[in-house]
């Protein structure tokens, strides 16, 4: 019943926290549980925006397994070759995929910020 209430079901989120992770810089970790401000900010913008950012993320999930020689999906590779698929969706000749792909990432800068504030937050209390 969880994935019928929730903007993100399980595979999107790991598919998230994968994309997430990709863009980190090297040598550091994703620290931020930042889900439940992304899926807050999902429901803010409505279902159609939640529409498109499942599809994006099934379909970078998929391409995960298109033109690289391991055949795996996005979240299975290692963090260098989701590095190198993301470039591959930024640099696609689709000029669609190429915007949802930046509000995808502008979404998940917000929800680390929430997230970072919040444990602030909770950790001053």
């Amino acid at each position: 019943m969880d994935s019928f209430t929730r903007p993100l079901s399980k595979r999107a989120a790991r598919t998230l926290y994968n994309v997430a992770d990709a863009r980190l810089a090297k040598g550091t970790r994703l620290c931020e549980d930042f889900a439940p401000a992304f899926e807050a900010a999902l429901r803010y913008s409505g279902v159609r925006a939640a529409r498109r950012n499942w599809a994006l993320l099934c379909w970078i999930e998929r391409s995960g397994s298109i033109g690289l020689r391991r055949r795996r999906p996005f979240s299975r590779l290692p963090r260098e070759e989701r590095r190198l698929a993301l470039a591959r969706v930024e640099n696609s000749r689709f000029r669609g995929i190429r915007a949802a792909l930046g509000v995808l990432y502008e979404r998940i800068d917000g929800a680390l910020r929430a997230a970072a504030e919040e444990r602030s937050r909770a950790q001053s209390s």
